[in-house]
């Protein structure tokens, strides 16, 4: 048997017999529930977040609102925003959302996975049904998550540009999520970094397959 198919295998073996990759590979339907019950959690750490974090948020969020619209607002010149209760818990909200959403993703780089991934026993792995290596998975972190990162820069420095930038990367992003109904089965981020999305059982682990190779 030619090497280059006992490392890249055309076929993974299942308990139903033998399936293409891309028969094997998790659509758009389980990636998308995978990402609502992300959802889910972040809303109630987000909650959690908020009642017990004290003043950390709030003192944070106050300082961005007056560094942003310290002297020239809608609420009258040397008008300091940090003084509106409603708008300095809205800013705490937005930053540890975005807090508990990046820890969240960031579980994609180090376990392959989200919070719903694994609830629902799947796992991001190579195009080749191959674990991923840490590498692998950060690049495609940072292609799928890099539109909130400089979002969030865009918010801190004032950057009307910057915004426009992540929201344009943002649209992108889910542009090419939808290329998951495809028959590949593979997002825009997927498909640049070479990976795919499997149940876990499905994924070769490389030690194993090298020593059986051996």
């Amino acid at each position: 048997m030619d090497m280059d198919e006992i490392s890249n295998p055309p076929f993974i073996p299942n308990d139903d017999g033998l399936l293409t990759l891309q028969d094997q590979r998790v659509g758009f339907g389980k990636r998308f529930g995978a990402s609502i019950l992300d959802g889910f959690v972040m809303l109630i750490l987000t909650i959690i977040l908020y009642y017990s974090a004290g003043d950390v948020f709030p003192s944070l969020s106050a300082s961005l609102i007056d560094m942003q619209f310290s002297t020239q607002s809608a609420f009258g010149e040397g008008a300091e925003l940090k003084t509106i209760p409603f708008m300095q818990q809205m800013a705490a909200m937005q930053i540890e959302a975005f807090v508990v959403g990046i820890v969240i993703s960031l579980m994609e780089v180090f376990f392959a996975a989200s919070v719903g991934k694994m609830l629902l026993s799947i796992q991001i792995a190579r195009a080749d049904g191959h674990k991923a290596s840490l590498g692998t998975l950060a690049s495609r972190w940072l292609l799928k998550s890099g539109f909130n990162i400089l979002s969030l820069l865009a918010y801190t420095i004032v950057s009307f540009e910057l915004y426009i930038g992540s929201r344009i990367l943002g649209f992108v992003v889910v542009l090419g999520a939808l290329m998951m109904l495809g028959e590949k089965k593979t997002a825009l981020h997927d498909i640049i970094c070479g990976t795919a999305v499997y149940q876990v059982r499905d994924v070769v682990d490389n030690q194993e397959h090298d020593a059986l190779s051996a």
